[in-house]
C-alpha cells in the first residue's frame, strides 16, 4: 500500500498489496485497497492487517478503516474513525489505539466494530508511527508516543502521564522497544532560513542513540493462572494442580490449605486430600526476584463412603457371629 512516485505531482497512490515471503526470498501482488490512500496507521490484530485513517492527495485527508483478511486475500471497509486525524497507532488487548495530532484518542474495538474515545493527550502533536508500546514482561504495559515530552498512556487507569524530555530534540527518529527499553536513534533537526522560490532549511544529520527506561522497569512479577483445580467439587482424593506461568520462573510452589509452601517444578498433583472445603494458591519468582501469586482456588472433595465393603463387612461379621454360635452350642452338649 504505497505511493507510485513517478505520478509525483498527481499526489496519486497506487493500492497495491504485496507480501515478502522470507523463505523464498520474494515478493507476491495480493488484492489492492479499495479507494487507494496514504495510510496513517497499519496495525495487525489476530492476523488481519488494519488500515486507519489517509490521505488521497496533498490537500485531502479522509477517515476510514479497512481490513485485510490474508486467508481470502480481499479488503473490507469497516466503522471510520469519527475525527480524521494525522497521527499513529498500537494495538493493546485486541483494540487499536489512535493517537491524532489534535491530542485525541480514538479506541477501535473490531468484535463490535465501532470507536469509543479515551483520555485526551496532556501536549498535542502526535507525529506519524510515533506511537510504541511496552510488552509488560520487564516494564508495566504502556503505550508511548515518542515525542518531546514523552506522552505515556496507562490504559488501565486511562491516564497520560507525561515522562522526561529527549537530551535532543530531533525528527525522523528511528524507534524501537527492546526488552521493554525504548531506543531513539538517529534523526535531524532543522532551522527555517526563509522562503525564495520555496522553503528554505538547514538540516543537520545527527547519529544520537539515546535510551528510556520506563518506570517500574524491572519489578513487574510474573502473572500465575491456576488451570485446575476449579471452584468444584472432586470425587477422589488426588486432584491435578496445573498451572500456567507467562515468564521464565527460578522457583515455584503452591500452598495448601494455609500451609508452608512446597516447591515444585511445573504442574504436579494433590494426593492424598481429604474430604472437605480445599484452598491452593501458585507462586512463581522470576530472575529479578519478582514473585507473581494467582488467585486462591477454593474447591471441595468428596470421595463416597465405599458401600460395598461395608455391606461385605456386614455379612463376613454375621457368619462369623453364625459360627461363634454353633460352636457355643456345641460345646454345651
Amino acid at each position: 500500500m504505497g505511493r507510485d512516485f513517478s505520478k509525483e505531482s498527481l499526489g496519486a497512490y497506487t493500492g497495491i498489496t504485496e507480501v515478502y515471503d522470507p523463505a523464498l526470498n520474494k515478493w507476491e501482488k495480493r488484492a489492492s485497497i479499495v479507494n487507494a490512500k496514504f495510510p496513517e496507521a497499519c496495525v495487525v490484530i489476530n492476523g488481519k492487517i488494519y488500515v486507519i485513517s489517509g490521505s488521497t492527495t496533498y490537500a485531502e485527508s479522509v477517515s476510514f478503516t479497512s481490513v485485510y483478511d490474508e486467508d481470502s486475500d480481499s479488503w473490507t471497509r469497516k466503522a471510520s474513525m469519527p475525527v480524521v486525524q494525522y497521527g499513529a497507532a498500537v494495538v493493546y488487548d485486541d483494540k487499536i489505539y489512535f493517537m491524532g495530532g489534535d491530542g485525541l484518542l480514538q479506541i477501535y474495538d473490531p468484535l463490535i466494530d465501532s470507536w469509543s474515545e479515551g483520555a485526551r493527550l496532556p501536549v498535542e502533536g502526535v507525529s506519524h508511527g510515533a506511537a510504541f508500546m511496552t510488552t509488560g514482561d520487564v516494564a508495566p504495559q504502556r503505550i508511548y508516543v515518542v515525542e518531546d515530552p514523552l506522552r505515556i498512556y496507562d490504559p488501565e487507569k486511562n491516564e497520560w502521564p507525561l515522562g522526561p524530555s529527549k537530551a535532543l530534540n530531533r525528527g525522523y527518529m528511528g524507534v524501537a522497544v527492546l526488552d521493554d527499553k525504548i531506543y531513539a536513534i538517529g534523526g535531524f533537526t532543522s532551522v527555517f532560513l526563509g522562503f525564495a522560490s520555496h522553503p528554505q532549511f538547514a538540516e543537520t544529520i545527527h547519529a544520537t542513540n539515546e535510551v528510556y527506561t520506563p518506570v517500574g522497569y524491572g519489578t513487574v512479577p510474573p502473572v500465575v493462572d491456576v488451570v485446575s483445580p476449579l471452584s468444584q467439587t472432586y470425587n477422589a482424593s488426588s486432584v491435578s494442580l496445573n498451572f500456567t506461568v507467562n515468564k521464565p520462573a527460578v522457583w515455584m510452589g503452591y500452598s495448601l490449605d494455609g500451609q508452608n509452601n512446597v516447591t515444585i517444578t511445573g504442574n504436579t498433583t494433590l494426593d492424598g486430600l481429604p474430604n472437605g472445603l480445599h484452598n491452593v494458591t501458585v507462586y512463581a519468582r522470576d530472575e529479578r526476584g519478582n514473585t507473581g501469586v494467582s488467585g486462591s482456588i477454593v474447591f471441595s472433595v468428596e470421595v463416597p463412603f465405599p458401600t460395598v465393603l461395608v455391606v461385605a463387612s456386614t455379612a463376613s461379621a454375621a457368619l462369623i457371629g453364625v459360627g461363634l454360635l454353633v460352636y457355643f452350642k456345641k460345646r454345651r452338649r
